[in-house]
């Protein structure tokens, strides 16, 4: 039995007389067309006393060779409609072309068909992957990075409450082995592959020390891990001072900075001198600092920041961030990809932190050396729209606040109104996804992690 027919049409949008009402908004179903049959997906329902309606997007022709075509010419009026074939389906959302560059992220929403998606664009693109507290979007993150683990390209993960150091074990949620089957993995742990540096090696014992030399600091290193940036005359002060040590040709240590703020006849140089000299309790630097190569390798590197003070995160983050664009810029690092947990802590849209600068070069010039960015975050409203605005692949898990649904409207190209309705009504685990490497955006029933993972949300 037909599902329906077309009512009319043009080359984009078809209006449908449904029959079985049974169909679902978001379904796809296929058009009957001289030129062959038109994959559509229901955007919107309709229903009265007499009948029932839908809105359907068309959004192209097989090409009978795995790729796609767009509809050229209306599908006549009458035509009936059905469900559509799986093969349809994959050759028009291009969704099944595995490959050694394909991530294989999860099954299509509603369909057993494997969804991988060309890790490449994410690379030259960038990536957020956005969603409300508890909506999966840290375990996305652990899925993407369980793929690009296997295809041999470094990972950095700023980590600010510890949870990925838990890859290194195999998956032993109940919940989640009861669903692998289905999607067509099993448990691994990811141990020979992760590397953890963390700057507080008490609360994270498992984590090497991450250290910094203190010759490599500037003056908004210093003012970012002090409070000198609410006083002008100690702001100018340290200005002068470090002018005078680098006009010496000599290295910016600790001791030679207040040395040279000694020098001042200024009363403010007390105080100044013991916030320059505070900066040794935070712990971090040393005369052997850990080496870029270290961090920048084969599998995934975190940086666990975990109980660590607010100021020595955007301290971490910033210099690991321009350490890995300056040498990329050089090629001195291979091709990675720098995944940032709760970006709007980093790079927020209405004020500057010490990692802004360095990430919003990643965000703009990164594609040219090899280095992808993905920004995750819960409060889009609040991550840098200029960063957001970079990202050409972006996965949508549930979102409610209209602030942030505002935001990803103003970001993503193409995102309509019928989206920003789904995603509001979007279960845990299931994402938008929406990329350069498809020609549209899908729906994809995130796959089990292989892995453990450390975040609060599990998938049911």
């Amino acid at each position: 039995m037909s599902l329906g027919q077309v009512s009319s049409a043009t080359t984009r949008t078809a209006k449908i007389k449904i029959f079985d009402t049974s169909v679902r908004q978001g379904a796809y179903i296929e058009l009957k067309h001289p030129h062959g049959p038109v994959l559509a997906q229901i955007t919107h329902l309709s229903r009265t006393a007499d009948s029932e309606t839908a809105d359907a997007a068309l959004l192209g022709h097989s090409d009978r060779r795995g790729g796609s075509f767009r509809v050229e010419t209306p599908p006549d009026i009458d035509a009936e409609i059905a469900y559509a074939s799986i093969t349809l389906i994959r050759d028009v959302l291009g969704v099944a072309a595995r490959s050694k560059t394909g991530l294989y992220m999860g099954l299509l929403y509603k369909h057993h068909l494997k969804v991988w998606i060309d890790y490449r664009p994410l690379l030259t693109q960038h990536v957020a992957v956005i969603a409300k507290t508890g909506g999966g979007k840290s375990y996305t993150v652990g899925v993407m990075c369980e793929e690009i683990i296997k295809r041999g390209m470094p990972i950095i993960v700023i980590d600010p409450h510890g949870e990925y150091i838990q890859t290194v074990y195999q998956n032993d949620n109940p919940n989640d082995i009861a669903r692998m089957r289905k999607f067509g993995v099993l448990p691994r742990g990811y141990v020979d592959y992760i590397r953890e540096f963390s700057p507080d090696t008490a609360v994270n014992p498992s984590a090497t020390p991450l250290r910094f030399d203190e010759r490599n600091l500037d003056v908004e290193d210093i003012i970012s891990l002090t409070t000198i940036g609410d006083s002008e005359a100690q702001k100018n002060i340290l200005e002068r001072a470090m002018y005078m040590v680098t006009r010496m040709h000599r290295e910016p240590t600790i001791d030679r900075i207040c040395d040279y703020i000694g020098k001042e006849r200024s009363p403010a140089k007390y105080r100044l001198i013991r916030e320059v000299q505070r900066i040794r309790t935070l712990d971090i630097f040393q005369d052997i600092p850990t080496k870029l190569r270290h961090i920048v390798g084969p599998g995934m590197t975190i940086i666990n920041l975990k109980g660590a003070p607010e100021e020595v995160q955007h301290f971490c983050v910033a210099k690991i961030a321009k350490r890995v664009f300056e040498e990329a810029k050089v090629g001195r690092v291979p091709p990675c990809f720098f995944i940032i947990e709760e970006a709007h802590n980093f790079i927020p849209e209405n004020s500057k932190t010490i990692a802004s600068k360095p990430i919003y070069a990643i965000a703009s010039e990164g594609r040219k050396f090899g280095v992808g960015l993905c920004v995750v975050s819960q409060r889009t409203a609040r991550v840098s729209k200029s960063v957001l605005a970079q990202c050409g692949t972006h996965f949508i898990h549930k979102l409610t606040n209209s602030e942030d649904i505002q935001a990803v409207i103003e970001s993503l190209e193409g995102f309509t109104a019928s989206m920003a309705e789904d995603i509001q009504r979007l279960p845990i685990g299931v994402a938008v996804v929406s990329t350069i490497g498809l020609p549209h955006p899908v729906t994809i029933e995130i796959r089990p992690r292989e892995s453990k993972h450390g975040g609060g949300q599990k998938i049911t």
